[in-house]
């Protein structure tokens, strides 16, 4: 199968994404100390809206709403350059962000899309006091994406797709024990996925664009300040 053009990395919008990211993150490394270092784990609750306007051109899908709630998992590390500035490397399994089964013309479908990803991200910190932060985080997550398709008794269709998006989050931190944190986040994933026209094109299953929006409760420790 060929490559889809979304699959290539040296793309000018991803090599612009990847380099105002890198731009950042060195520049923060460079020129200021690092002060403590971080790790955890995150628990969601997610929504998907996939963009797809049908499943196939020219098909009638009853029962076949492409939008589904579930809950990623994620673990993450982090560095604080200062009390206001940090960087945060992350990986996020979302699990299965697409599912339906229903007919699609008259015959029994079937259609699953999983993702995952790994993201760098900027993180701007506003101290409340001395134990409540509020935060932002902008940066880029590098996805996989594996969709899945059979329609009656036919050959299942598969296949997987990866690309660089930007993400974003806010968040609201607490310190409730000497280096223990939780937080409470919000963020967004979008165009997770390779098409927003049909599951469906030229008898081949593509990864549909999905827009993730999830709820985080963040568990952390704090090593050096």
């Amino acid at each position: 199968m060929a490559a889809s053009k979304r699959n290539d990395l040296t793309s000018p919008m991803n090599k612009f994404a990847l380099g105002i990211l890198a731009s950042y993150l060195v520049g923060s490394c460079e020129c200021i100390a690092a002060q403590s270092f971080y790790g955890g784990i995150a628990y969601s609750e997610a929504s998907t809206n996939a963009r797809a306007n049908q499943i196939a051109p020219g098909a009638t899908c009853t029962n076949c709403d492409l939008q589904r709630d579930f809950n990623p998992a994620g673990v993450f590390v982090g560095v604080n350059w200062t009390r206001y500035l940090g960087a945060e490397l992350g990986y996020e399994d979302f699990g299965e962000v697409l599912s339906f089964t229903g007919t699609v013309d008259g015959t029994a479908a079937r259609a699953t899309q999983d993702n995952y990803g790994i993201y760098i991200a900027q993180k701007l910190v506003w101290p409340v006091s001395d134990s409540v932060d509020i935060y932002g985080k902008f940066g880029a997550i590098f996805w996989n994406g594996e969709i899945k398709y059979r329609v009656g008794e036919q050959q299942p269709l598969a296949n997987a797709d990866s690309n660089v998006e930007f993400t974003h989050g806010l968040g609201l931190a607490f310190n409730f024990v000497s280096g223990a944190h939780v937080s409470l986040e919000w963020s967004q994933y979008n165009k997770l996925g390779d098409s927003s026209i049909a599951l469906v094109r030229d008898d081949k299953v593509e990864t549909l664009d999905v827009d993730i929006r999830q709820v985080s409760l963040r568990l952390w420790y704090e090593f050096g300040r």
